[in-house]
């Protein structure tokens, strides 16, 4: 007797369904434009420092997020070396990422 695994992107819509339902996450947007950031999105748990630092707007259709920290950009600055890492396999084709 054989036994099927079910498919890696049956098992991330699981999680991603999941995530939703428990954590009460909104939803992903379908496009750079019309939607919202809810506000403890835009600010760090236990924190009033700012996480999402720059949005262009909800109706910009070239639409930039930028989101970090103050610490992280004063580390870019004191700092001459840069190393960037991403998880780009679960980003949103839409969006640009760097």
């Amino acid at each position: 007797m054989k036994l099927q695994l079910p498919t890696l992107s049956n098992i991330a819509r699981s999680v991603r369904g999941w995530k939703t339902i428990n954590e009460n996450l909104p939803t992903a947007p379908q496009s750079r434009m019309g939607f919202s950031i809810p506000t403890r999105f835009k600010t760090l748990e236990n924190s009033e420092d700012n996480f999402l630092l720059y949005d262009s707007g909800e109706e910009d259709q070239s639409r930039i997020l930028i989101f970090g920290t103050n610490s992280g950009l004063q580390d870019l600055t004191n700092n001459r070396k840069r190393a960037i890492d991403g998880t780009f396999k679960i980003t949103p084709d839409f969006l640009t990422k760097l």
